[in-house]
């Protein structure tokens, strides 16, 4: 998709509305501004969808009268034949794909509500997060104007993720935790030896491996851990260290940093807040896939890594393939070199 240089500016401004410390209905309000911008439109609304009301609440407005929106909010929204349709689908939408604008023209909806306002042609987005909506983007056009095409929704799409990770930060269930599942425990919640189990699995250790470092079973470790995922009101792993990396000043992240057996080879920790950004960011790749492609940079390459044989120069003579270890193994592909490079760029920084 090609876009001008005013066009370029205008998405850089949003992403810069978005990533500033702006309250639910500030971003809204300067990320409208420059969506009118970008699309060559004429007026805003944005609401969040209130799941127990079962109506939109908390508008926000550009070039829209306040008596107008009173009304839509008081009756027009539950008589809306364009916006139930809308609200339902995961992209944005030109209002025209739903319904064409000369049978829009005959409704009570158009005539009584948008055209007070002179709105002709609309595009909605309805941001999500998991499934749950929580907050909407519509852009409308006053009647000199084109309507939207499918160019403006792939475009509005395109900003969708980050519009939607934006307004959930903001949210108010996202920043109330226990409303939101998230583990809400305090110092007493966990045992001392639970904290200990946690601090090591926060740092990236299985749970062999935890039972080796504290001197415990196997069988006794796991049921530490799933004590752990129920006193903080997580289903599994991921759900856990997902939670604990907004959780600032858990106890197990204290006791985690506390802890003297802990290893500092390497500057990034499992399911961490930094091992996220580390490789998110620098590597665009996940966190589980790095440490695999770094797994086998050091095996072809003939380096130790815990839990794998160690494959000297001779194991790698008359290697097929790639480059690869004998019996067709595949060698350290492109990736696989930047991971190990960038882990060892990561560890210089970290020491």
């Amino acid at each position: 998709m090609y876009l001008t240089s005013r066009q370029t500016d205008q998405v850089f401004r949003i992403m810069r509305d978005l990533t500033n410390e702006y309250d639910h209905r500030e971003v809204r309000e300067r990320v409208g501004q420059s969506l009118l911008a970008l699309f060559d439109a004429d007026f805003f609304a944005s609401y969040i969808w209130d799941e127990a009301a079962g109506q939109f609440v908390e508008r926000v407005s550009i070039n829209m009268s306040d008596d107008n929106l009173t009304n839509y909010e008081r009756h027009f929204q539950f008589c809306d034949p364009i916006t139930p349709v809308l609200h339902r689908r995961r992209r944005a939408t030109p209002v025209s794909a739903v319904m064409a604008h000369d049978r829009l023209a005959r409704t009570e909806f158009f005539n009584d509500f948008l055209q007070r306002d002179g709105l002709h042609y609309g595009i909605n987005f309805y941001a999500r997060h998991h499934g749950r909506h929580v907050g909407d983007v519509r852009i409308w056009r006053a009647r000199h104007r084109r309507d939207f095409d499918d160019r403006d929704a792939a475009l509005l799409d395109g900003l969708g993720p980050a519009l939607a990770n934006a307004f959930w930060r903001r949210h108010p269930d996202a920043l109330a935790v226990p409303a939101a599942g998230l583990p809400s425990w305090d110092d007493s919640a966990l045992s001392a030896r639970e904290q200990q189990v946690a601090g090591l699995l926060l740092e990236g250790a299985t749970d062999a491996g935890v039972a080796a470092r504290l001197g415990i079973g196997l069988a006794t470790v796991r049921t530490h851990v799933r004590s752990v995922f129920r006193k903080c009101g997580c289903r599994g792993a991921p759900n856990w260290r997902c939670a604990c990396n907004g959780h600032e000043r858990s106890s197990v992240l204290r006791i985690s940093q506390a802890d003297p057996h802990r290893q500092t080879d390497h500057p990034v920790v499992v399911g961490g807040a930094r091992h996220a950004r580390f490789f998110q960011v620098r590597i665009r790749i996940p966190a589980w896939r790095a440490r695999r492609h770094r797994r086998r940079a050091d095996r072809v390459h003939g380096r130790p890594v815990a839990g794998l044989a160690r494959a000297g120069p001779d194991q790698c003579a008359g290697d097929r393939g790639r480059g690869g270890c004998r019996g067709g193994r595949a060698g350290p592909t492109g990736r696989d070199r930047r991971v190990r490079s960038r882990m060892a760029a990561g560890a210089g920084q970290g020491q």
